[in-house]
């Protein structure tokens, strides 16, 4: 194997170990705002179903904007 293609697979290791740190920060985020939200709740309090309407609404929006951050990469060399 020659430097150039190490390098690359240096590359290829590194950037798999950035997104899994980004993967794992944001599953803690999303873990703490579920706790968050989960404990901040009246269990007494009625929940207007437009108001669960625009929670999964922005639930779908925030799982879509991980999604893209995860993708939004640039491809160095031939990999």
């Amino acid at each position: 194997m020659n430097k150039k293609s190490k390098q690359h697979y240096i590359e290829l290791v590194a950037k798999i170990d950035s997104i899994e740190s980004k993967i794992s920060d944001i599953r803690n985020k999303l873990t703490n705002l579920k706790h968050n939200f989960m404990t901040s709740m009246d269990p007494n309090e009625e929940i207007c179903p437009d108001e669960i309407a625009a929670d999964q609404a922005a639930l779908e929006n925030i799982h879509d904007i991980c999604l893209e951050s995860l993708l939004d990469f640039e491809n160095k060399g031939e990999a």
